[in-house]
Parts: structure tokens; C-alpha cells; sequence
């Protein structure tokens, strides 16, 4: 929490720049950037997304294998499987 104190002392500080041109707008925007990035927590719903598509990916491939692979023999279908594991 300590760091929405800071964005906001920055921001309070460099408020100057916002006066000026555009230029001085964006370099403010990238200085502002991880502060953002922090509170709306990014990087772990990124991951979280990341994770979830991975499990879905291979939900897909089984429910593949299984229409597909479900009539043969066991050892055929155990390599698929073993197969999609290592692909995901």
C-alpha cells in the first residue's frame, strides 16, 4: 500500500508536466506505468489466465483422445495420451 503514497507524490510533484507538451505526458505515463501495473495486479492474473488456458488446452486434447482413441487398444491409446502430456 505504501507505494499508492508514492504514485501519488509523484504524481503531485510532476504535476508540472502535465502542463507541457505531449512528450512530457507519455514519459509520465511510463513512470506511472508499474505503479498501475502493481495495484490492478497484472502479473498474477496474467499468469492465472496463462494457467487456465494451459488446463483447458489439455482438457481438449483428452476429450480428443477420448472420441478418437476410446475404441483401440490400450497401449495405443496410453502412448496418445502420454503423447499430449508432453506436448502441454
Amino acid at each position: 500500500m505504501w507505494w499508492a503514497g508514492g504514485a501519488a507524490g509523484s504524481l503531485l510533484a510532476d504535476s508540472h508536466i502535465l502542463k507541457r507538451g505531449e512528450e512530457h505526458k507519455i514519459i509520465l505515463a511510463g513512470v506511472l506505468m508499474p505503479a498501475l501495473v502493481k495495484a490492478l495486479r497484472l502479473a498474477s492474473a496474467i499468469r492465472d489466465y496463462a494457467r487456465a488456458a494451459r488446463f483447458k488446452n489439455i482438457q481438449g486434447e483428452f476429450r480428443r483422445l477420448a472420441c478418437i482413441w476410446s475404441s483401440k487398444e490400450l497401449p495405443a491409446f496410453e502412448m496418445e495420451a502420454r503423447k499430449a502430456f508432453l506436448r502441454r
